[in-house]
């Protein structure tokens, strides 16, 4: 019979065949014991929301003494099908711990300094109602490596034996080198109090991880992932039935989604406004991106050919910023109503004389709101030396663009125009019909 265990770097503790080695006597808990050592908290966190199953009351904490030179105590994890009775992980981990396979279950967790907690391939970890695992929360340069197989996934769960959408909180991942790689998260999302602002979402990425790839965020009661942050690879991933969105994405981190992810018929990616530094390609992710306003952009972008952004008020304030979609797949800046209306959002406001704008449709723009000009109500403000071709200006309440009209802007008449109400230029303050 073969016994697993955690391990940390000084111990190894096989309770199961009564195995133990002499460092991790002291302090160590076997199942069903009192508890009696000191719990270890960082910070003064709460747990945050409840959720669960009125039923399924959380277990108590046992007194697992957290890590440190002395290391951290371990117990065997059961069956994957048998969690009852396992004891959840210390409340702080300090130094490098192995888990799995088989149940682990976690309450609140924070893994600190430059500690590794790293969970092997088949490893079910349950959380218990309102529970959640924060990596890096205070800096230093602590990581989560849950890297599984297609053969041996590993698995983020509830403990609840009905599991819902909400039962837990939130994976936090601060600091830069975590990995994710044939992961199932499920039925988090619940108000996280590792984040310190009890923001939402089942993944909460704030750090620059190596990658979150090959996994499934699934079944959150909000978002599945808050991406805050510059993972090296975020790709290959698969989102389902999460309740708001798949993902809440901020300004500056657009660039960092990668290609192959998969998402619900009908799904949107909810962009934070924000200001975005960080130059790169917004590629299209196959479903729109839905942006309020107060988003600027600093960084050198590419959008790429087949996006859709749609807009649910205000404006986009924008440096270089290309636009390259093609006739098969043209870009569309639209509005995020149900029933789209002229005059929904304001405009696209560029002050870079090299935009490109190729394969573009703007529409039901021309409120005015965020447009640098006065409230110009314009679909697209761009500087002297914009190139517009083959694009498409439709439904606006005002004028297509407006420029100061030098030299070259009649160029800008050769797209297509249709249902503008104005214009289609606006010269300065002049509404200015093409030239015949």
């Amino acid at each position: 019979m073969h016994h697993r265990a955690f391990e940390n770097s000084s111990n190894i503790v096989f309770i199961a065949g009564l195995s133990l080695s002499l460092g991790a006597l002291a302090g160590c808990i076997l199942p069903g014991e009192g508890g009696d050592g000191p719990e270890t908290e960082t910070g003064g966190m709460g747990g945050g929301g409840t959720g669960g199953n009125a039923s399924d009351p959380t277990p108590s904490r046992a007194g697992t003494p957290s890590g440190g030179s002395g290391g951290t105590a371990a117990l065997e994890p059961a069956p994957s099908d048998d969690c009852e009775g396992v004891e959840p992980l210390p409340r702080a981990i300090e130094s490098d711990l192995t888990v799995g396979p088989g149940c682990v279950r976690i309450d609140d967790t924070e893994v600190n300094g430059s500690a590794t907690l790293s969970v092997l391939p088949g490893t079910r970890i349950e959380f218990l109602p309102g529970g959640f695992l924060s990596v890096a929360r205070y800096g230093g340069a602590a990581t989560l490596a849950a890297v599984g197989t297609e053969a041996e996934p590993i698995v983020f769960t509830s403990s609840n034996p009905n599991p819902r959408a909400g039962d837990w909180q939130c994976i936090y991942l601060g600091g830069d080198g975590s990995e994710l790689d044939h992961v199932t998260v499920e039925y988090g999302g619940a108000a996280c109090g590792a984040t310190g602002a009890g923001s939402e979402g089942m993944l909460q990425i704030y750090g620059s991880p190596r990658g979150v790839t090959h996994s499934t965020l699934r079944d959150s009661s909000t978002v599945g992932v808050v991406l805050d942050g510059t993972p090296t690879l975020f790709e290959n991933d698969s989102f389902e039935r999460n309740a708001e969105a798949p993902m809440r994405v901020f300004a500056n981190s657009l660039t960092s989604i990668g290609a192959n992810n998969r998402y619900d018929d009908g799904d949107v990616i909810l962009v934070e406004p924000g200001l975005a530094t960080r130059s790169g390609t917004w590629i299209n992710p196959g479903v729109p991106y839905r942006v309020t306003a107060g988003f600027g952009i600093q960084g050198e972008i590419t959008v790429a050919a087949g996006v859709r952004i749609e807009m649910t008020d205000g404006s986009l304030d924008v440096g270089s910023f290309d636009i390259l979609g093609t006739a098969e797949a043209p870009v569309v800046f639209t509005s995020a109503q149900d029933n789209p209306q002229p005059g929904d959002w304001g405009c696209l406001f560029s002050r870079s004389a090299a935009m490109r704008i190729e394969h573009a449709v703007f529409e039901y723009a021309g409120s005015g709101q965020g447009c640098t000009g006065g409230g110009a109500r314009v679909a697209l403000m761009a500087a002297q030396g914009t190139t517009i071709t083959d694009s498409v200006f439709r439904n606006i309440d005002g004028a297509a663009f407006q420029s100061d009209c030098g030299d070259g802007f009649e160029g800008w008449c050769a797209n297509t125009f249709e249902n503008v109400s104005d214009g289609p230029i606006q010269c300065g303050n002049e509404l200015t019909a093409c030239p015949e």
